[in-house]
């Protein structure tokens, strides 16, 4: 069946907008805005429903009205009676409109019934399709909401498992480290009851100790009471450990005292990795390391000694020989030891040298060694030994080290103590004691420096102990001097030319100036100079003493002379004050030249003397008569001629006198220095006062500087 066109035009207006418009005008009936709302040819709303109603002309009435309509409101006089008037006009209009509208549309309807028919048709078979598939849908949706309401569940499920396997692997993991913390294989139990003590030992009883550690304090005993029979099986294996490590410890330590063993290089290179096995000893069980500990103190302190003791005595096999044993020594003169005794002989520069390695006692000849250097070896040996046995000990022991230490070298500091005593009292080498006081300073210093204070301490008893022994000895040897002078014969005392004891006494004083200025350079605890001062004094007031005992002038000076002149020289290099000495010596050897130049030169000395007189006493020019100057011609070519004889005379008593060639050397010098004064003051005096005709004799004098060469042409 063929459509129609004009159902498309039927349909131009849509249901919903004619639903709308009518629903408006309706309202618009009930509670219009204003009174010519009521109209629906005026109503925008409803105008375009009906014939003509946008036309201009109309539209124009119709605004033309409104405003009359609005103007008679505004009154408020007519609008009762118009305004129902209007009213049925529109309602007749509506009712005409209504009519034609009613026959259009059941005209149409009726031209299109089959076409609405079919229509209808349709629609309903869409209804029916609609229905199915709104069944169809409403059924998926039920599967879907069912499927939705499936996978929720199992999303809730599976994170319920997901918990559930979280939780179960929380547990595993910790079931897992529980077990790992607490529990002990059997291999581990054979190792630790079996195994050697090497480093897999080392390892192995680490891992045992943090298993212990856990059990004991991760895991208490209030909430895991199912280790109990662990905890005991735990106790039982550090029993075996402690059982073993101690009987291994007591082997290793026992084996250090073996002989001809490097004990430094065992205890550097192997014993310090015994140090984890003493500390599980002392964290476990103290009793047990305190019984290590005392092993291995009283193994090394007997090791020690004897090691120390055998070294200082094979050393002191090469000793030299001990001329030291007597107090007399500073009395004794050798013609072997021409020099003396108490000579430095480098002993400074073996004090220096205190950091050399020590001697190894092999291959030295008899007679060798001096004290001093067997002490210096010694003193290096114990200082180096001390400081690696402090380090192994902090090391391996931790706390307590330094009263263990101290224990380990008491009897080696003993028996250098009684080494010491022994020396001291059996020699008066006070210079070999001063070096050995040096020594022992300078090695407390090495030990305090590497942080040994505790054995530094000790030393520095020595140290005082020493000092006190020197300065008696000296005080012991000053006071036998003066006590041999009091009671020596004038014969023996004309035989000291010089004696022996200046010249010790020069060595001794020389010595210890020496090796205190070493003691100031190394910064040492100082050595009194009071000391050596009092000797001074002592040997100054000791000549004295000795210049009275001689009855003989001449020969009384000789021995002062001697004496003093033996004892300066070296003294003299030292900065020691020596004016008192000095000033004996220059009386005592004014009153010998002037006693040979007395003798020898009595007219010449004459006329000096009274060349003296003359100018003391005369204001003006003298008057010298021809026999004044007759007498000096004579007197001059006398002195002149026999100059030379008498010098060799003087010479040859000099040296009778003085038997060491420095000191005949000095009187000599001072004796040509008396003689060139006594010249030049005649000399001086010849040609002031002589006239001129007396010129040629003066000038064939000699000047006064030229007497000495002549004299004595080989000196320096």
């Amino acid at each position: 069946m063929r459509r129609d066109p004009n159902t498309s035009k039927l349909m131009a207006i849509e249901p919903q907008s004619l639903a709308e418009d009518v629903h408006w005008f309706l309202d618009g009936l009930d509670s219009p805005h204003a009174p010519y709302d009521l109209d629906p040819f005026s109503n925008p709303k409803t105008c375009h429903l009906f014939d003509n109603a946008d036309t201009p002309e109309r539209r124009d009435s119709i605004d033309s009205s409104r405003s009359e309509r609005a103007v008679e409101v505004l009154d408020g006089s007519q609008l009762g009676p118009k305004y129902l008037a209007h009213m049925k006009a529109v309602l007749k209009r509506v009712a005409q409109a209504r009519g034609r509208w009613q026959d259009e549309i059941m005209t149409t309807f009726l031209d299109h019934e089959e076409e609405i028919s079919e229509f209808a048709t349709d629609l309903n078979y869409c209804d029916s399709t609609l229905r199915l598939v709104e069944e169809a849908l409403m059924k998926h949706y039920k599967r879907l909401e069912t499927a939705s309401t499936s996978i929720m569940n199992l999303y809730s499920e599976s994170e319920e498992l997901s918990v559930s396997l979280e939780n179960r692997k929380a547990f595993l993991d910790a079931l897992k480290k529980f077990l790992d913390d607490v529990t002990i294989s059997p291999k581990m139990i054979m190792a630790i009851c079996r195994e050697p003590l090497s480093n897999n030992y080392l390892k192995l009883l680490n891992k045992f100790k943090q298993k212990a550690d856990k059990i004991r304090n991760v895991y208490p005993e209030a909430q895991y009471p199912a280790l109990n029979p662990s905890r005991i099986q735990v106790k039982k294996l550090e029993l075996v450990i402690l059982r073993r490590i101690c009987d291994f410890m007591r082997v290793e330590i026992a084996q250090l005292a073996a002989p001809k063993t490097n004990l430094q290089l065992i205890q550097s290179t192997y014993f310090i990795r015994l140090q984890p096995l003493y500390a599980y000893v002392r964290d476990t069980n103290p009793v047990y390391s305190e019984e290590i500990k005392n092993q291995y103190s009283n193994t090394l302190r007997k090791v020690y000694h004897h090691l120390f003791s055998n070294y200082y005595a094979s050393l002191e096999g090469f000793r030299m020989k001990n001329h030291y044993r007597e107090v007399g020594v500073i009395m004794k003169q050798s013609s072997r030891r021409p020099e003396g005794y108490f000579k430095l002989q480098d002993r400074d520069h073996l004090v220096k040298t205190y950091m050399d390695n020590p001697m190894v006692p092999t291959g030295i000849q008899p007679d060798s060694l001096h004290m001093e250097g067997i002490v210096k070896s010694f003193l290096k040996l114990l200082s180096d030994t001390a400081a690696s046995e402090y380090m192994l000990i902090s090391q391996f022991f931790g706390e307590g080290s330094d009263a263990l230490f101290l224990y380990i070298f008491e009897e080696t500091l003993g028996y250098l103590r009684s080494r010491l005593d022994g020396l001291r009292k059996s020699s008066y080498d006070v210079v070999m004691l001063t070096a050995v006081l040096l020594l022992i300073g300078l090695n407390r210093k090495l030990l305090c420096h590497r942080g040994l204070n505790i054995l530094a301490d000790q030393l520095s008893k020595l140290e005082i102990d020493m000092y006190e022994g020197i300065v008696g000895h000296i005080k012991t040897l000053v006071e036998h001097v003066a006590q041999q002078a009091h009671q020596a014969a004038p014969s023996t005392v004309e035989s000291w030319l010089p004696g022996g004891f200046s010249i010790n006494v020069s060595n001794m004083v020389h010595a210890l100036q020496r090796l205190k200025e070493l003691q100031v350079e190394y910064n040492l605890n100082p050595f009194d100079c009071k000391v050596l001062d009092e000797v001074l004094e002592s040997i100054q007031s000791t000549l004295c003493v000795l210049g009275r005992k001689v009855t003989n002038p001449l020969k009384g000076n000789i021995v002062i002379i001697a004496n003093c002149a033996a004892f300066l020289p070296l003294v003299e290099e030292t900065n020691i004050k020596l004016s008192l000495l000095k000033n004996t010596l220059e009386q005592h050897l004014k009153s010998y030249v002037n006693g040979h130049i007395s003798t020898h030169f009595e007219d010449l000395l004459k006329i000096v003397n009274g060349m003296k007189d003359t100018q003391n006493t005369c204001v003006t020019e003298p008057n010298i008569t021809a026999g004044t100057t007759d007498q000096w011609r004579k007197t001059g070519d006398e002195f002149l001629t026999t100059l030379t004889g008498k010098f060799m005379a003087i010479q040859g008593k000099v040296k009778l006198h003085f038997v060491q060639k420095s000191t005949a050397s000095m009187v000599l010098s001072s004796i040509v220095e008396t003689i060139e004064t006594l010249y030049t003051t005649f000399h001086s005096n010849v040609v002031r006062f002589l006239k001129v005709e007396d010129q040629g004799w003066m000038n064939k004098l000699p000047a006064p500087g030229s007497l000495r060469q002549s004299l004595m042409p080989n000196a320096a």
